[in-house]
């Protein structure tokens, strides 16, 4: 059996903010019985970039949602041969 507990992803950006707006992030995994270094990987995660305007969270969902429709377009493109050769 694991000890591992699992968070949401509302309250790893709460947290994130709460570091933004200036809290330790000593204080926060004080608080809140979270190691510092989970705590840091969510801000990296989390945190929005200033030059784009989005997070590695962001990124990676991005990046998803391409690799699927890329999927979808080459099901599309092959069904669609399929029916041009009839």
């Amino acid at each position: 059996m694991s000890n591992r507990r699992t968070y949401d992803v509302d309250y790893k950006k709460t947290l994130v903010s709460l570091y933004e707006n200036g809290h330790s992030v000593k204080i926060l995994s004080e608080e809140h019985g979270i190691a510092e270094q989970t705590i840091y990987r969510w801000i990296k995660k989390y945190s929005t970039d200033e030059k784009t305007g989005y997070s590695e969270a962001d990124i990676e969902k991005i990046k998803a949602e391409n690799a699927r429709l890329k999927t979808d377009n080459d099901i599309l493109k092959k069904v669609l041969a399929m029916f041009t050769q009839k």
